[in-house]
């Protein structure tokens, strides 16, 4: 099976789940409720068969719109809410975005389609 994700689609994160919960709805519906997480995620591409290939359109864009900002944005959000053993971690990060440097939100979610085996093409 062929799913589609279009980068015009989203221009954040939210609007990303957005987007997967559009893409992938019958799947959702077999499964359950999706969670707009990076676990949600797994969780999903874990329930696809592993001849599934997504063409994610427009890709360059959510490079862009799922980059730094976006990355320090939820690192923030984070950061208010995350057990006090993982303050440090959460700032240590939030200085790499600061700098462009580290794993972008972008890069956490092709990473995630990698490591599930879900083919993956970048348009």
């Amino acid at each position: 099976m062929i799913y589609l994700i279009d980068g015009l689609r989203f221009t954040n994160l939210e609007e990303f789940w957005v987007e997967i919960e559009r893409s992938f709805d019958l799947t959702i519906s077999t499964i359950g409720k999706f969670r707009r997480t990076f676990s949600g995620l797994r969780e999903l591409l874990k329930a696809l068969p592993k001849d599934t290939i997504v063409v994610w359109r427009n890709a360059k864009v959510s490079l862009k719109n799922l980059g730094y900002l976006e990355t320090l944005e939820l690192l923030k959000r984070t950061q208010s809410n995350c057990h006090p053993s993982w303050i440090d971690i959460t700032n240590k990060e939030i200085e790499l975005a600061q700098l462009e440097l580290g794993e972008t939100i972008f890069d956490s979610i092709v990473k995630i389609f990698v490591e599930e085996s879900i083919s993956l093409r970048l348009e």
